[in-house]
């Protein structure tokens, strides 16, 4: 974001809004207000995050340009003039977020199955306690997930609780999601897992390494997984919202009956399905008002 600003400094000059410090240190205060809050209302998603930050950079970037477009309009009425550049500004930068924030199909499209994702974290545990909480095992129930009975091969079925949205209301909801695990190799505070579901008519499968070691007091978890197809929206997201050491977290704090605080655990909102309702909404609000 700061450094479309400075970009933009080097390539135009400095615009004549930000040609005093108290002007920059609110336009910089600004953008980390957007951004922050943006993170604190919305922790479940971060591709609108990350795309309000690059627009708010790219108009930064531009912005000493912009400055000039009352200059090519009616020199008749300079208000007009300064009102029809701030709409342009505001609705082209709400469609850019909009088409920025659609890229994310072409990282869908991109394959990413070759690699690892590695996720860490340190606990005031032991190491055999942390290892028995979160050591997947048939026919249990620890609050985060519930297991089924093994069969003749192994497998058994692990059923845990989602956050995610209403599609009908947009609204945050949670269902239960089920897949079949098998243990393929387990030792001391070792386990490695295979587990496997149906995602839209495809055989989504994984292979999960859990290590727990002991130091210093405390127990460091690591968890290694490889899955059979992936894609580079959901490698960037895993790596920016740490999520696998968020899920072990998640895991340990209500299989001992705390509060979690996890994002995991947060109910699913974005901007894009508030947008959604706020506008579904809308066309209720009109059509009840519409006579007959």
């Amino acid at each position: 974001m700061f450094s479309g600003w400075l970009a933009g400094e080097l390539l135009f000059g400095r615009a004549d809004l930000l040609s005093n410090i108290i002007a920059r240190t609110g336009v910089a205060a600004a953008c980390l207000a957007i951004t922050t809050g943006l993170v604190v209302v919305y922790p479940r998603v971060w591709w609108e995050t990350v795309c309000a930050a690059l627009v708010l950079g790219l108009l930064l970037m531009f912005l000493s340009p912009l400055e000039t477009l009352p200059e090519y309009m009616s020199s008749d009425d300079g208000v007009m003039a300064m009102l029809w550049t701030l709409f342009i500004v505001i609705f082209g930068a709400i469609f850019l977020w909009l088409g920025l924030y659609l890229t994310m199909f072409v990282l869908f499209a991109i394959p990413s199955q070759f690699m690892r994702d590695k996720s860490r974290v340190s606990v005031p545990l032991s190491a055999d306690e942390t290892f028995e909480i979160l050591r997947m095992k048939p026919d249990s129930d620890d609050g985060f997930s519930a297991t089924g009975l093994a069969d003749a091969d192994g497998f058994f079925t692990t059923s845990f609780e989602i956050n995610t949205f209403d599609p009908g209301t947009y609204l945050p909801a949670t269902e239960v999601m089920t897949v079949r695990t098998r243990i393929v190799e387990e030792g001391e505070c070792f386990q490695l897992i295979m587990s496997g579901c149906e995602i839209d008519g495809d055989i989504r499968y994984e292979l999960q390494e859990l290590n727990v070691e002991q130091k210093k007091g405390r127990s460091v978890c690591t968890t290694v997984t490889q899955k059979n197809e992936s894609n580079l929206f959901e490698s960037i997201g895993f790596w920016i919202q740490d999520f696998g050491s968020d899920h072990l977290l998640s895991h340990l704090m209500t299989a001992q009956g705390e509060n979690s605080a996890c994002i995991r655990d947060m109910p699913y909102r974005s901007p894009m399905y508030d947008l959604a309702r706020y506008f579904e909404n809308r066309k209720g609000d009109s059509g009840s008002h519409n006579p007959g």
